[in-house]
């Protein structure tokens, strides 16, 4: 049998044209190295991310409106009615090669999303309503929901797929935080695609949300959001209150 191997190093397009003997076969393949470069934005929400629960392009008014990306409290903007703070980011995905995207059907595509996060409301945590020492702690899957993701990539978008997300503290009790509130999060987004299976298809991009929020004296002593990972912390900031 003859075989041939095809670097897999670069996302391009193989033509080839098998021959038996020597002799040209009638049929060509084509052969598709797919990879995506997926990066975080933190500046403004772009021009063609279509994702279905934007409105006319920004966020809705309950996530503080307005097309702006990084951290937010309800400090800084009064229609913020999700969470005491919230980090905004949009997750981009440019595929590669070019038109592979006119090769494997919309559909196929999607960003998806780990976490390992520890979580404390008043320096500890609530089990249904009584606190419990510790933080809640939690990893796995975090993938956005379907309105939150424009997974369509086309020539006129230069074949990207977006993801939106906005974690926010407390991350249990949203706006109405039982004094204090900490959030840490590690999260992981990374492109993937449906082929015979679901492959994934870029290397990991981390990033971190952290944020405390002092509802009893209304202060945000800490909300950020970027690149790389943090360490998650055993104990509290704050103590019971």
């Amino acid at each position: 049998d003859d075989e041939r191997s095809y670097s897999t190093a670069t996302s391009q397009e193989y033509k080839i044209k098998p021959t038996i003997n020597g002799k040209g076969l009638e049929h060509t393949l084509n052969l598709w190295v797919i990879w995506a470069t997926v990066t975080i934005n933190h500046g403004a929400i772009s021009p063609d991310d279509q994702a279905a629960d934007l409105v006319g392009g920004n966020w809705p008014g309950y996530l503080g409106g307005g097309s702006a990306l990084g951290p937010l409290s309800v400090l800084q903007n009064i229609n913020l009615t999700y969470a005491y703070t919230i980090g905004k980011y949009e997750a981009k995905a440019t595929l590669q090669p070019a038109k592979v995207w006119d090769v494997v059907a919309n559909g196929a595509w999607y960003l998806d999303r780990k976490v390992n996060q520890a979580v404390y409301d008043n320096g500890g945590h609530y089990v249904n309503g009584a606190w419990q020492a510790g933080p809640l702690a939690n990893a796995g899957q975090d993938n956005s929901s379907a309105g939150w993701e424009d997974v369509k990539p086309t020539g006129q978008n230069g074949g990207t797929i977006y993801d939106l997300d906005a974690p926010g503290c407390s991350a249990l009790f949203g706006l109405n935080v039982v004094h204090t509130a900490e959030d840490y999060d590690n999260f992981t987004e990374y492109a993937v695609v449906t082929l015979d299976k679901r492959y994934t298809c870029s290397d990991p991009a981390n990033f971190y949300y952290e944020a405390r929020a002092d509802a009893d004296n209304k202060a945000v002593p800490l909300n950020s959001l970027g690149k790389g990972s943090i360490a998650l912390p055993n104990t509290p900031f704050f103590p019971k209150r």
